[in-house]
């Protein structure tokens, strides 16, 4: 009898000891970690909560959540996790400078918001940097001796023989798209046909062309009903969705997604079939309130 309690005692030991040493956390203990950020990147992590396997990940501008977020992924617990059991995130070069961002991670099931954290990208080299009233800004060249100080040390106001103390150098234009891609080829017929800069054109029959050249990957035709375009022919492809704040984001991204295996896909010589056949549905939008 002694024995058997003190194996039974001896397992509940191990039990507690083992569990102790597992990398899952409680919600409670559960935070990001800001790895390093530039002006238009993020790194983090995190740890992996506990029972929860699937998350989902975004970072969007603080105070416009109804805007399309620059960065969301999808992260599962085998595939994406590192060995050293956090799950990491880098949102590549694709945010706004100096501007003041929201990175957010959800349970992919229950889509239930579990943390959320406040970065501020870095200015770049063509703002000027300083301390202000709000906390940290990124001032252009029009804000630079406008006779309104934006610094709480009046550097930005700062002239030297009427001339602004501050230099900084102008932002280069973008370059602009290729004219030889379907999808310019047709805006031009359209502005051509419609005889003005296209404001009497219909928003569905107008392409809206990206900075490559290619058909955007997403149109909504009204409010409510939204669409993945296919970015060589502008057909749109057998996908729509309800358009909801909580998940806009996430169509967004599915459609990104599909955009980028077809153009890899065309550039490899492979026939792209207008389906969604290997790309999982979005989720549904959550009931009305």
């Amino acid at each position: 009898m002694v024995t058997l309690r003190f194996v039974a005692v001896c397992c509940v030991f191990a039990a507690i000891t083992a569990a102790s040493k597992r990398p899952w956390l409680s919600e409670k203990k559960f935070e990001i970690e800001i790895i390093s950020k530039n002006s238009t990147s993020i790194q983090a992590r995190f740890r992996q909560l506990r029972h929860v396997w699937k998350y989902s990940v975004s970072v969007s501008v603080k105070y416009l959540a109804d805007a399309r977020s620059p960065y969301a992924e999808t992260l599962k617990r085998k595939r994406d996790r590192a060995s050293d059991g956090y799950y990491y995130i880098d949102t590549g070069p694709v945010l706004n400078a100096g501007t003041l961002h929201e990175l957010s991670v959800y349970r992919l099931r229950r889509r239930r918001l579990i943390k959320t954290v406040d970065v501020f990208t870095d200015c770049d080299e063509y703002t000027y940097s300083c301390e202000a009233i709000h906390g940290a800004a990124c001032l252009s060249f029009t804000q630079l001796c406008d006779d309104f100080a934006d610094c709480l040390d009046d550097s930005d106001e700062e002239k030297i023989n009427s001339t602004c103390a501050v230099k900084l150098p102008r932002r280069p234009a973008p370059p602009p798209p290729p004219s030889d891609t379907p999808c310019m080829m047709a805006l031009a017929a359209v502005l051509e046909n419609s005889g003005s800069n296209g404001s009497d054109v219909r928003y569905m029959d107008r392409p809206y062309c990206g900075r490559d050249g290619h058909y955007e990957q997403m149109k909504c035709d009204s409010l409510s009903n939204c669409h993945c375009i296919h970015p060589l022919t502008g057909e749109i492809l057998k996908t729509q969705t309800d358009y909801h704040p909580f998940v806009h984001w996430d169509f967004s991204d599915f459609c990104r997604k599909k955009s980028q295996q077809i153009l890899t896909d065309a550039i490899k010589g492979e026939d792209e079939p207008l389906s969604d056949a290997g790309f999982e549905e979005p989720p549904p939008p959550p009931p009305a309130a």
